[in-house]
């Protein structure tokens, strides 16, 4: 193909805000030995969907993705309390034990996952006075991931039933079909050029078309669910010790594959989520910089040497990666997606040099002691020449959480 990849912009997109006073709040109640309000501080910080109330007791149920967590704080007793899945006649009940049972010894290491009759449900009970801030992060962390993650897993493989799912804010019927055709669209796009890119044997480059679509596939739509979980399946499987003509040849029929996806599975796992943790990391801009101070310099050195097809590709595939991973300053989001549009379906000189305008631009940014930009600005469109709206994107405290 003569052209690059086109963009869509998100039916679907993952916000997320802290609020870092109240983190610093968290830990100072806790060394002041007033417990329950170093709980109801944190839980401020993580800033959930659900308004968390000044306490100090709670008793509150907030949604993340399709799982509801309970939590509940007293002066003497903290609990968390994850409904998760039921067993019927039908399920397999068997295998699906085992791997929650292996699950309570690997990957939950502070919550359990307990079984009360025929009912799965993820615990943790402990003092107030043990709950450490730190602590539990982590704890709310593992549980909430773990059960988000393998509910739709369960239910699917084993046939069991979920015990509490939250009021989904599903794609409308519109949204559903622009994201459906979006979906196969991105799909044989992306296999189109990775076997043109194949013929000529251009490994690299056409490995890059195939995980360019899986980032799409999650940036356009973010699946949910179980289509959401083969979707990262799939993309997964690129990154296995074999010859990269293998995970190409692999990693087309698994793309053929979900283009026949059950459109039914597809329908329950579009909507519009809400999380209480983070399912992302935080990545501020020194951050951005030093990741992608090596694909700078491939884009550039690739550019000069009027590889254009290669600059492109391989910096659109980094952006991507880069949305994919963490959770970005907006000007930064804002930066990349802009270079993304503009760079849409044009010809391969002009995005190689958007997406190395883009690169050299956010390589340039400097920081003073007090977190001010004093080189550089991000401002793209050229609607300002001033930096000022930039001052504050960049906080010392970059490492505090994900």
């Amino acid at each position: 193909m003569d052209i690059s990849f086109h963009y869509s912009k998100p039916i679907a997109r993952y916000q997320r805000a802290v609020s870092l006073p109240d983190w610093f709040l968290s830990t100072d109640y806790y060394d002041k030995g007033n417990y329950q309000m170093s709980v109801v501080h944190l839980l401020k910080y993580i800033n959930p969907p659900i308004p968390v109330p000044d306490g100090p007791d709670l008793n509150i149920t907030i949604p993340h993705g399709s799982v509801n967590v309970t939590i509940k704080l007293t002066k003497e007793k903290f609990s968390l309390k994850v409904p998760f899945l039921k067993l019927t006649a039908t399920s397999q009940k068997l295998p699906a034990l085992r791997q929650m049972i292996e699950k309570n010894f690997s990957t939950l290491v502070l919550g359990q996952i307990t079984m009360k009759g025929d009912e799965l449900v993820f615990e943790y009970e402990a003092k107030t006075a043990d709950c450490e801030p730190y602590k539990i992060y982590s704890l709310l962390d593992e549980i909430c991931y773990e059960a988000d993650n393998n509910d739709d897993y369960y239910i699917d493989r084993f046939k069991l039933e979920a015990l509490s799912v939250p009021n989904l804010n599903y794609f409308s019927p519109t949204e559903l079909k622009q994201g459906i055709d979006e979906f196969k669209s991105i799909i044989n796009e992306c296999l189109q050029h990775a076997e043109e890119s194949e013929a000529k044997r251009f490994y690299g480059m056409a490995c890059d078309a195939l995980a360019i679509a899986f980032f799409r596939i999650r940036y356009s739509i973010f699946p949910q669910g179980i289509f959401g979980r083969d979707v990262q399946d799939a993309f997964n499987g690129m990154f296995t010790n074999e010859a990269p003509e293998l995970i190409i040849s692999k990693t087309k029929d698994k793309l053929k594959k979900l283009l026949s996806y059950d459109e039914a599975k597809i329908k329950e796992s579009l909507f519009h989520p809400i999380f209480l943790m983070p399912i992302k990391k935080r990545a501020e801009i020194p951050f951005i910089q030093d990741k992608f101070s090596g694909p700078f310099k491939t884009v550039s050195d690739s550019f000069q040497g009027k590889s254009y097809q290669y600059a492109a590709t391989f910096g659109i595939y980094e952006l991507y990666n880069m949305m994919d991973l963490y959770t970005i300053p907006a000007e930064v989001q804002k930066g990349i997606e802009y270079t993304l549009e503009k760079s849409s379906g044009k010809d391969w000189k002009t995005t190689a040099e958007l997406v190395n305008a883009f690169f050299t631009k956010l390589m340039e940014i400097q920081f003073d002691e007090n977190g001010n930009i004093v080189r550089g600005s991000l401002d793209f469109d050229n609607s300002s020449s001033s930096s000022s709206g930039f001052k504050s994107i960049f906080s010392k405290i970059t490492n505090v959480f994900k």
